[in-house]
């Protein structure tokens, strides 16, 4: 039997043990009133400004087909189909740098090889995160190459002072030309004929090339392409024309011709090349003609004549007269009460009412001026030449 003071002891401990325990429960346990208790986690979380992952676009794979081989195509493919309304974007690499052209297919150069290639694609779509994979079509093997002449490029079809080089296979032949003022180009050759045409930097306006002839006067070249002529020679004489023929021979020479200054004369005599070619020190108006005639191969276009008047006879008593001026004519322009000077048609108006010449001993050199039909110092006289 317990003592009645232990008893009661006993009593008042097990009570505080017990209140004890309920202060720490209500402490730590989460209230359900919201402003008693700490916060719930659920209450930390702002369901506005939860970041969403953005979709991305399928995973793909590029694979390159095609023979690794110089003149031959290659062609970049994925290994699934893009989803409608994507942008497809390929940038081909050679040896990590980028080279020129956007599509699926690259002609493989000779600057191509011994260096890895590969082509690196884009997709892209909107509403959807990029996706790029990159395929490779290793490193191309240079084929056997070895230096030519320029004769031996299809009897001379390349300008003169090239370099090229040739790789020979069992159907053609393929061509890289480097000119005189660094134009790099790759061509192939199915015999003498021209069959195909391929460019490292792009199109120009002067089109593919058809044929060139060198050997003119003065080691230069013309090179006839579809949509014009190019005249090429040493020291880096250049003439371009968007006209064919033996016309575009004629006006390529005489554009090349521009910005040409006279030497210093004496006792009103004139010292130029032009000069010195038609063995004179008159004017030397017509001599640019008879020069550009001469060294474009076509002599008969513009003879040689020791003065003006003589070209001026000789033009209208073998030439054709025009109402309107025409490319490739010659205008006589003049001054007071005959014509006394004289210039190469190069360039006309849609209804030929204005036209643009190149003429020499103007201002003391050569160059070009519009003129119109009619108006003050300008032709009242438009002759064709014969020759052309």
């Amino acid at each position: 039997m317990l003592h009645p003071a232990r008893h009661l002891i006993r009593g008042v401990a097990m009570r505080a043990l017990t209140l004890s325990a309920l202060v720490l429960t209500l402490a730590f346990a989460p209230s359900a009133h919201p402003n008693l208790g700490l916060p719930s986690a659920a209450s930390s979380v702002n369901p506005r400004t939860a970041p969403t992952a953005q979709a991305v676009v399928s995973p793909f794979t590029v694979r390159i087909t095609g023979k690794r081989a110089v003149g031959h195509a290659l062609r970049a493919s994925l290994s699934s189909s893009p989803a409608p309304g994507s942008t497809v974007r390929y940038v081909w690499l050679r040896n990590g740098k980028r080279v020129v052209g956007t599509s699926s297919r690259h002609v493989v150069l000779l600057t191509d090889t011994g260096a890895p290639l590969t082509v690196r694609v884009t997709v892209s779509q909107a509403g959807y995160v990029s996706r790029t994979a990159t395929g490779g079509a290793g490193t191309i093997a240079r084929p056997h190459v070895h230096r030519v002449s320029a004769k031996a490029l299809a009897a001379g079809h390349a300008p003169s002072g090239t370099r090229a080089w040739s790789t020979a296979s069992t159907k053609s032949r393929w061509f890289q030309i480097t000119n005189a003022n660094g134009d790099s180009r790759m061509f192939r050759l199915k015999g003498a004929r021209l069959i195909a045409f391929l460019h490292t930097g792009g199109v120009r306006a002067h089109g593919l090339p058809i044929r060139t002839k060198c050997g003119l006067p003065g080691h230069g070249c013309l090179t006839h392409y579809t949509h014009g002529t190019i005249y090429t020679a040493p020291h880096g004489v250049r003439g371009i024309t968007t006209v064919r023929g033996s016309r575009g021979d004629m006006l390529a020479v005489a554009y090349s011709q521009i910005g040409y200054h006279e030497r210093l004369g004496y006792y009103a005599l004139h010292n130029t090349k032009y000069n010195e070619f038609n063995h004179s020190a008159m004017a030397w108006c017509s001599f640019v003609q008879s020069w550009a005639a001469y060294y474009s191969g076509h002599p008969k276009v513009a003879p040689r004549h020791p003065r003006f008047t003589k070209f001026r006879a000789h033009l209208r008593a073998t030439g054709t007269h025009l109402r309107l001026p025409k490319v490739g004519a010659f205008a006589l322009l003049t001054y007071s009460e005959d014509y006394s000077h004289c210039g190469l048609i190069v360039k006309t108006s849609k209804d030929r009412r204005s036209f643009e010449i190149i003429e020499g001993n103007w201002g003391g050199k050569v160059g070009t001026r519009w003129l119109t039909v009619g108006g003050a110092n300008s032709p009242q006289q438009f002759w064709f030449p014969r020759g052309y």
